[in-house]
């Protein structure tokens, strides 16, 4: 079946499709309120409940035939026809039975992923807890996958950052005038701010923070990379790169305004660095929130990063093995898939 116009063809808001189970301690109720929160913001955002109840104008899928489904069709038509899909991640969701919506869900998901021009990027999980508490409940091909925190009290990664990346990522054009749409009345909700909608394309870097403490680790980790370094198309910047004499703290300012990912090397080391927690942390969380820069986070070692805003963001592999407990051989085959996760994030976020 074809695919309908889409906000990224006609620069307008995008059409996101909210999964979620009931099942989940407040499931329908927090969904219901993600989609309606994201259409005050001019998202196109679409729920079942929606359609159940009539609310902004859509109806119940139509029976087109004897024997037809219409909620699983409708699901599928959802999830082909959005240009992002939400995954409300919980206990629930990650227990649901075959058969059940969110199973059908997933499957659209994962047959959406085959078809030609369709990333994995399209796909975005949320939740209402820590990843570092969550992680377990997010769908395994979503495992590595940018998650936002929406529960109360998260400072970082928040449904006020959520809604910054979809309008970093569908801005509408200055001076356009009115916007084209679908054609459908229900999928026109307030216009999305060019304010909002700030551009990353001078963003072309990856910056490593990092402790000089933990150079020997941070050595291992450039040298891991160091054949893409090479052939590209990844460009690392850390603070080796500052020649002598030269005003290091404009260079380091430079290197994070041009940073397109942040390589964070935690340790308690790390954050133990007044440094880094009031002059690199800063401006690199709020390039997260206002430009869509992504942030790449290795656990080196034992630390209570679980206690930082560090832990709102998703690790690029599995912090109980800290880098530093593994043995030599480990380590290295774990910097190995770490630092190919990094390049296939960086050139594709």
């Amino acid at each position: 079946m074809p695919r309908t116009a889409t906000a990224t063809s006609f620069g307008g808001s995008p059409r996101v499709y909210v999964s979620y189970t009931w099942r989940e301690r407040l499931g329908e109720e927090r969904a219901l309120n993600l989609a309606d929160r994201l259409r005050e913001a001019g998202v196109d955002a679409r729920i079942d409940v929606h359609y159940r109840r009539g609310l902004h104008g859509f109806t119940a899928p139509p029976l087109v035939r004897a024997g037809d489904d219409a909620w699983t069709r409708w699901q599928e038509e959802q999830i082909r026809d959005a240009d992002r899909v939400l995954i409300v991640c919980g206990p629930e969701y990650a227990r649901s039975p075959a058969g059940s919506g969110v199973a059908r869900d997933l499957h659209f998901m994962h047959e959406d992923l085959k078809r030609p021009g369709v990333e994995l990027r399209k796909f975005i999980p949320v939740g209402y807890a820590p990843y570092a508490r969550n992680q377990r409940n997010v769908p395994p091909f979503l495992q590595g996958a940018n998650y936002y925190n929406l529960g109360r009290g998260s400072k970082i990664g928040n449904l006020h950052d959520l809604i910054r990346h979809l309008c970093n990522e569908f801005p509408l054009e200055r001076g356009s005038g009115p916007t084209q749409r679908r054609s459908s009345p229900a999928a026109n909700p307030s216009p999305i701010t060019t304010d909002q909608a700030m551009s990353n394309a001078n963003r072309d870097t990856v910056f490593v923070s990092y402790s000089h403490r933990d150079k020997k680790l941070f050595q291992e980790f450039k040298t891991m990379l160091a054949p893409v370094l090479r052939q590209g198309p990844l460009a690392l910047w850390d603070d080796t790169k500052i020649k002598p004499g030269a005003k290091w703290k404009e260079e380091i300012k430079a290197a994070l305004d041009s940073a397109k990912v942040a390589v964070l090397l935690v340790s308690q080391n790390f954050l133990a660095s007044d440094y880094i927690a009031q002059n690199e942390l800063p401006p690199l969380l709020k390039a997260v929130q206002d430009e869509g820069v992504t942030v790449f986070w290795i656990c080196l070692s034992s630390c209570l990063h679980e206690q930082t805003e560090i832990a709102d963001y998703q690790a690029a592999h599995d912090v109980s093995k800290p880098l530093d407990r593994l043995s030599k051989p480990d380590r290295q085959a774990m910097l190995s898939e770490i630092c190919a996760k990094l390049v296939q994030v960086f050139t594709n976020p």
